[in-house]
């Protein structure tokens, strides 16, 4: 007797999809038929509805430290939002703090806060913090411990410089750890600023003009360069917002350079730059890289949907309005102190697939590629996760294109949803985690957090199979 059975539901996978019953045994997938006759503990009738696998969010930020604000709380809040979303897993980004000297520390410190706090399944980046003599040692020590990825920076106080860019890809190389970077460049982004704070522009709208398209892609460039330089090392790309960054991605590819894997947020395909304007509300949309134009939005759906851009994260953060609008009480409101992110982890799958599948930009089984599948495949963590197959995780989404739905304001942890009011069509019914059946027609079903870490193997990186 199975534990599980879905019946009559559409199975999507990446590379196709078709009518067929599964069954679950154990938290895994055991058998997938177009009739599956066996008995079954429980049933669920999916007829109508798509059986996707669990999404995996490639980068969140839920256990943020914020100041008055307990960790373990925003962790919950958001993990649950996500889960609500169809998200199953997720790769959150951890920081350091004065108690967290190395790599070691900073796994126990973050393993610590998840256990029993995340509702998803997760893993972690690594963070990048200096490169010295160490620095191999500690990216060995990470992909021992199941971690094997690393995020760096090329703007802020963390920035890599040139020399160290360079190494990194090459220690990352040696390692089997995949580097992700976020590319704007630091050098421009400072000489704009400068230049705005002395005029006095400093509104929301100037946030923007100080981050412009070709600080992105003058980073990216150097990136994928300095990627190249060390063997054609695998580089992952996150946050690409715009046409230039794609146009030297399409130029290094063209040159034969392989191991590139690339990024792109929902909000980049949805919102734009015009929203940085609004007297009321444009602090809440200050994020880095900045909203771009409506031609970058353009730009950015068809190479997600031609495969330069394999990912769609959702680069969660769940600040309040209140954090985001008056960062510093006492001083007037300035770009430069304006916490950058947005919530968006609940409705990433709902706004793909409305504005995706429903306006025929993507096809369903793309859908799935770039938000399950593929981020599964480049972080180790296929095919246990993001695929719908015997011996895989049953971490699986019951989705109803039929459900109507208006998005509220209550959004991971935030009192602000970017797309409050928006109408969809299509809605999660129900989200299976290792075969449990944790949310059902919008209810959470069990209290308890059961997510579990998540060990990973290195990245499948062939850019040639890459979905």
């Amino acid at each position: 007797m199975f534990d599980l059975i879905i019946k009559n539901g559409m199975i999507v996978n990446a590379q196709e999809s078709h009518l067929a019953d599964l069954a679950v045994t154990g938290g895994k997938i055991m058998e997938i038929a177009p009739e599956i006759q066996e008995p079954a503990s429980m049933t669920i009738d999916a007829e109508g509805k798509y059986v996707l696998p669990g999404l995996v969010d490639a980068r969140t930020h839920f256990s943020k430290a914020r100041e008055g604000l307990d960790p373990a709380v925003e962790l919950a809040q958001g993990s649950r939002a996500a889960l609500f979303g169809g998200v199953t897993s997720i790769l959150e980004e951890v920081d350091f703090t004065a108690e967290t000297k190395n790599f070691t520390e900073l796994l126990r410190h973050a393993q610590d806060l998840m256990d029993g706090h995340c509702y998803t399944d997760y893993s972690f980046h690594g963070r990048y913090q200096k490169l010295d003599s160490s620095f191999l040692d500690e990216l060995q020590n990470m992909a021992e411990r199941g971690i094997s990825s690393l995020n760096a920076t090329l703007c802020g106080p963390e920035a890599l410089g040139t020399e160290d860019l360079s190494r990194i890809f090459v220690c990352g190389a040696a390692a089997g750890t995949l580097i992700c970077i976020h590319p704007e460049s630091e050098e421009a982004i400072a000489s704009l600023e400068k230049v705005l704070v002395q005029n006095h522009l400093t509104s929301p709208y100037y946030h923007a003009i100080s981050r412009p398209n070709l600080t992105e892609a003058q980073a990216v460039a150097q990136s994928l360069s300095a990627a190249a330089a060390a063997g054609d090392a695998p580089i992952y790309l996150q946050q690409i917002t715009c046409r230039e960054s794609l146009a030297q991605i399409r130029a290094a590819r063209a040159r034969g350079q392989r191991n590139i894997h690339v990024e792109t947020c929902t909000h980049y395909l949805l919102l734009n730059n015009l929203l940085s304007t609004k007297e009321d509300s444009g602090a809440r949309y200050v994020v880095n890289p900045p909203l771009r134009s409506p031609a970058d939005n353009r730009a950015l759906w068809e190479a997600l949907s031609s495969g330069l851009i394999q990912c769609l994260a959702s680069d969660h953060y769940g600040y309040s309005s209140r954090e985001k609008e008056n960062p510093r009480p006492n001083e007037k409101w300035d770009f430069r102190h304006c916490p950058p992110g947005l919530p968006g982890v609940r409705h990433r799958l709902d706004l793909l697939y409305h504005y995706g599948v429903g306006e025929n930009r993507l096809s369903i089984e793309r859908l799935v590629a770039v938000c399950s599948s593929n981020p599964a495949r480049i972080f180790g963590l296929y095919p246990r996760k993001g695929l719908l197959a015997p011996g895989s995780d049953a971490d699986i989404v019951i989705y109803d294109a039929e459900l109507s739905q208006r998005l509220s304001e209550l959004h991971g942890g935030s009192d602000f949803c970017p797309y409050a009011g928006w109408r969809l069509q299509g809605g999660v019914s129900s989200v299976l985690l290792r075969g449990k059946l944790l949310v059902d027609r919008g209810a959470l079903l069990e209290e308890k957090a059961r997510g579990i870490f998540l060990p990973r193997e290195k990245s499948i990186l062939d850019a040639d199979t890459m979905l």
